[in-house]
């Protein structure tokens, strides 16, 4: 079962899954479909809820397709019919005859909801049976502040939130008993019955799940706040929890996971004594750590779902990393490559890397893939790295494609570097910050928009990243304060 299929409804999954149970029991006996010689659906109830499924949850024929194991090019034509208001045929097997059928939305939405509309059950199981979730799912509003990107959220998020619930959910159903004993009332498992005087023992309860999952102290705070979040995105419960869920420095630990100089030092060594494939690995990472850009393809996604065959030549590729053409680079008086300007789409803003701190012959090698890029009409500055590189020979470099190439060196960084920590894109982003604060760059510098690349919108967590990073830095401080205080002891 597909993750969205976890969003839908009881009763409509299980019309999807009857479709299916149909379909696998009559390709085992004539083989395929073709052969059946009967319309597939047999009642209106079927083409109402997949004309449903399509309008308010957004499915499209080829998910349909893959749950129910039903030809794609069926369901196209199925929601052509349904949207055009014609005719289609299905084969009623209790009276033995054929039925044309033409959808009025109305009337479907209504029996549908109808079918679906939630009872107000006091213990439910999933969290689709309850109707503040339902109208999440369908309808994901985001609370409104300044720094939010869009208004909705996306599928990624609906579906994080809905396991948060369903973990709540579970864990009151498992600890009806106990909750009631504890707190002298009974907890239903159903968010609709979830009246603000619960408010406070919800929040116990969840405190109370959070030490049961975790044992680490850190652990249990991060997740009581998750929970908290995912819980507030649901309208009802918007006003919840003010003041307890705190500022994330609270409850984030800086992974220390991340590449010093010593580590880009390495990496540049064996790079310019391998092979090709290293080198073009090399110059990325180190664009990437230079720039402290995002990957890139994480914002697009998110603005986006089909990103992933797209080259990274294409104007639609135009965020952090991934996104960095040689129309965005920054030129030196005398010619030098500087850096470039990178837009974020999640920061809304476009940062600029014109100081080349990490390493000039870095822009050097840059400076003459631009010239050889320029010849071949290339616009990417990652795409022109690998094909200069001669990486897999691809005339085309998709976000897929690039992504899965760059993991899996990203990975290979452990073995090359004799790291005791696994390395991701992601982690290389830490690098940027981490490296300035070894060499000593103020804080205050690195993190804003003047010439060291991407900075951080939240200043309080990069703080935390930054002190965490700067512990060679302060060693070197407290080396001083005690000669400091040597010398002054001398002296009395």
């Amino acid at each position: 079962m597909s993750n969205r299929m976890e969003l839908i409804p009881k009763p409509l999954s299980q019309i999807v899954f009857s479709l299916r149970d149909r379909v696998l029991a009559i390709k085992k006996v004539y083989g395929s479909l073709s052969k059946y010689g009967y319309p597939i659906f047999q009642n209106e109830i079927e083409i109402y809820a997949l004309a449903y499924l399509v309008r308010e949850y957004g499915l499209s024929a080829s998910e349909l397709a893959k749950e129910t194991g039903i030809d794609r090019s069926t369901f196209y034509r199925l929601i052509k019919r349904i949207e055009e208001g014609k005719p289609i045929t299905i084969y009623d097997f209790q009276n033995g005859e054929y039925k044309k059928i033409v959808v009025d939305y109305a009337k479907a939405k209504e029996v549908i909801e109808e079918l679906i509309s939630p009872r107000a059950k006091k213990w439910i199981k999933n969290p689709t049976e309850s109707e503040c979730i339902q109208s999440f799912i369908k309808k994901p509003m985001k609370i409104q502040r300044s720094g939010k990107h869009g208004l909705m959220y996306n599928r990624h998020e609906i579906l994080k939130t809905v396991s948060y619930f369903r973990k709540l959910i579970q864990y009151i159903n498992s600890h009806r008993k106990e909750i009631r004993e504890k707190y002298g009332v009974e907890v239903p498992s159903n968010p609709d019955l979830w009246s603000p005087e619960l408010e406070d023992i919800i929040y116990q309860i969840i405190n109370d799940l959070s030490q049961k999952l975790y044992s680490d102290p850190q652990k249990q705070q991060y997740h009581k706040r998750l929970f908290m979040q995912m819980i507030k995105r649901i309208p009802k419960f918007r006003e919840w929890f003010k003041g307890r869920i705190g500022a994330v420095k609270n409850v984030v630990v800086p992974k220390s996971a991340t590449l010093y100089y010593e580590h880009y030092l390495r990496l540049k060594k064996l790079a310019l004594q391998g092979n090709n494939e290293l080198k073009a690995f090399w110059l990325i990472a180190g664009l990437h750590i230079e720039t402290g850009a995002r990957e890139g393809w994480g914002s697009l996604e998110k603005k986006q779902k089909k990103i992933w065959s797209i080259d990274l030549d294409s104007e639609e590729v135009n965020t952090s990393l991934i996104g960095i053409k040689w129309e965005h680079v920054i030129w030196g008086s005398n010619g030098e490559l500087l850096g470039f300007r990178i837009w974020e789409e999640k920061t809304k803003k476009t940062w600029e890397l014109r100081i080349p701190w990490l390493d000039s012959s870095l822009h050097e090698e840059l400076k003459k893939i631009y010239q050889w890029a320029s010849e071949k009409g290339i616009k990417s500055v990652v795409k022109s790295i690998l094909l200069y590189y001669g990486v897999n020979n691809r005339h085309t470099w998709t976000i897929n494609s690039f992504k899965n190439w760059y993991t899996k060196w990203c990975r290979k960084l452990k073995e090359l570097l004799g790291l005791p920590w696994d390395m991701t894109p992601h982690r290389l982003r830490s690098a940027h910050i981490s490296i300035l604060a070894e060499l000593r760059i103020p804080m205050e510098l690195a993190l804003q928009n003047i010439g060291f690349g991407v900075g951080w919108e939240d200043i309080n967590t990069a703080m935390m990243f930054y002190l965490r990073f700067s512990k060679n830095l302060i060693n070197d401080y407290l080396a001083s304060a005690e000669d400091i205080k040597r010398k002054i002891s001398e002296k009395i």
